[in-house]
């Protein structure tokens, strides 16, 4: 898996926790998200069409932002193969 893939998992899981926990309307919001710094720490290579856990939170809430902390697992794994 192509390490910019990684970004797409992170993105997609964030996106999911603003939509399922927050009942954000990506749609009809007028508020819209900028990333404005990120960093990933690969530690175990991802191979496709291996089946994936991604874990997100909300580490900080500030004002007008959110900072994420995310890690990518094989399944079953409870070590992070990115963070």
């Amino acid at each position: 898996v192509n390490n910019v893939t990684y970004y797409s998992y992170f993105d997609t899981a964030a996106n999911a926790l603003l939509i399922e926990k927050a009942n954000f309307d990506i749609h009809q919001s007028p508020i819209i998200g900028l990333v404005v710094d990120s960093a990933c720490s690969f530690l175990h290579e991802l191979s496709y069409p291996e089946i994936i856990d991604v874990g997100v939170t909300i580490a900080k809430i500030g004002n007008s932002s959110l900072t994420y902390e995310l890690a990518i697992f094989k399944f079953g794994q409870e070590t992070a193969s990115a963070q």
